[in-house]
């Protein structure tokens, strides 16, 4: 608004006012200096796509703060759940006979489980009596607890499709 304008610029002048008297050539240099950076003072100022709460925080700069830790817990479970289904679908398939058939099993098996009563039951996990002590102590502790939990069951479905891509690319001629 207007008036949001004239206190912006109001501050940058007593700002200005409050140093030493500067030279000539400083005093023009303050002068471009202002000059520029009032737009984006005024934009930054203005500019909060999910408002601010009420200590003028931006909102959505918060949010994404806030994300960080669940954004690279899913990125990262995500990543190595890829990785272990693909591995294992991938030896699955391309060596086929027992190694196929233990493996499928196994996949079948934990497919078969009841999920969450398994997570909650692996998230008690002490790493104390694991000899775990460092992460026991450590912030990260939860965090890898919970990249283990998930990782342990999202890759069956990955291991599934992978093996079946194998088998398919393996009966091909080529």
């Amino acid at each position: 608004s207007a008036f949001e304008n004239v206190e912006l610029a109001k501050e940058l002048r007593a700002h200005l006012a409050a140093a030493p008297p500067p030279s000539q050539d400083c005093l023009e240099l303050n002068r471009t200096l202002v000059d520029a950076a009032y737009p984006m003072l005024l934009w930054k100022r203005q500019f909060h796509p999910c408002g601010t709460d009420d200590m003028g925080r931006d909102v959505l700069i918060r949010v994404l703060q806030g994300g960080r830790v669940s954004l690279t817990v899913g990125l990262l479970a995500a990543l190595f759940s890829a990785l272990l289904g693909t591995l294992i679908g991938a030896l699955a398939g391309y060596f086929g006979g027992w190694t196929d058939t233990i493996l499928m099993r196994v996949t079948d098996a934990m497919l078969s489980l009841p999920i969450l009563a398994l997570m909650i039951l692996l998230a008690g996990i002490d790493f104390k009596k694991l000899g775990l002590e460092s992460l026991a102590h450590s912030p990260l502790g939860s965090i890898v607890k919970l990249l283990f939990v998930v990782i342990f069951f999202e890759w069956m479905g990955v291991a599934r499709l992978v093996r079946g891509s194998v088998l398919s690319l393996r009966e091909r001629d080529f």
